[in-house]
């Protein structure tokens, strides 16, 4: 579940901003190797931060696909694109 472009640009920089307690130099590097069930959670807070509801297209996937882990990559994908071409 990586982000692209400006997404991935201001998640960076969102999360180092949110994980002050954290002292990694590569934050979002050190972020992809958590489970991804907990990456989907911080993802959904960076996503209601600039007013996107994650769990609204993770719904509509899971609608799509039946399968909740396969959902997230997929709503994840999916917020990542609407949000590069804002």
């Amino acid at each position: 579940m990586k982000l692209t472009g400006k997404c991935k640009v201001d998640f960076e920089k969102w999360i180092y901003n949110n994980m002050i307690y954290c002292s990694v130099d590569d934050i979002y590097n050190w972020f992809l190797e958590v489970p991804q069930s907990m990456q989907y959670g911080v993802y959904v807070d960076y996503f209601d931060s600039v007013g996107m509801n994650l769990d609204n297209v993770m719904i509509g996937r899971y609608e799509i696909y039946g399968d909740k882990p396969k959902a997230r990559i997929q709503a994840i994908e999916k917020a990542n694109e609407i949000y590069n071409k804002k």
